[in-house]
């Protein structure tokens, strides 16, 4: 019985961190829902706008998006496959000041959108102290995780 009440704390825990830090990055062809923040023929401009989001905390991928023989970096904070999924995240930024449009890409044309070839890596804020506690609880679970993975070893 106490091996399985550990079991189940086990998969309990590991289904309560794995919901909040997996993401899943589909590299098949299939429609998508983008939740851009600015589109711009010059990649600086992209650089700027998503340093701008960043400062807001806002996290954001850059992706070419070839329209008409031009390449147009789009600045991505969000995507997913159910347009509905987007809207709350756009009000957000809304009301944070950043103009948005979500686009959609049926993903039957294989050359869009062209990830960024040379990605910018973005500094991670400087913690303040209530994220420093969530850092060191997902710490904590992590090693009891570990803790009952080698007691059920034993």
């Amino acid at each position: 019985m106490k091996k399985v009440l550990v079991v189940f704390v086990l998969f309990f825990l590991i289904f309560l961190v794995a919901g909040s830090v997996i993401a899943i990055d589909s590299c098949e062809a299939t429609p998508m829902f983008y939740l851009v923040a600015g589109s711009y023929l010059e990649k600086e401009n992209a650089l700027e706008r998503q340093e701008e989001l960043y400062m807001h905390r806002y996290y954001s991928k850059l992706m070419g998006y070839p329209i008409e023989g031009e390449l147009y970096w789009r600045v991505v904070v969000s995507q997913d496959k159910e347009r509905e999924n987007l809207e709350e995240m756009k009000e957000l930024l809304k009301e944070d000041g950043f103009e948005t449009f979500i686009a959609y890409d049926s993903g039957d044309e294989p050359e869009r959108p062209v990830k960024d070839p040379e990605p910018i890596p973005v500094p991670y804020p400087e913690l303040d102290e209530e994220v420093k506690q969530s850092e060191e609880v997902r710490i904590f679970i992590l090693e009891l995780i570990d803790w009952l993975y080698k007691t059920l070893e034993r």
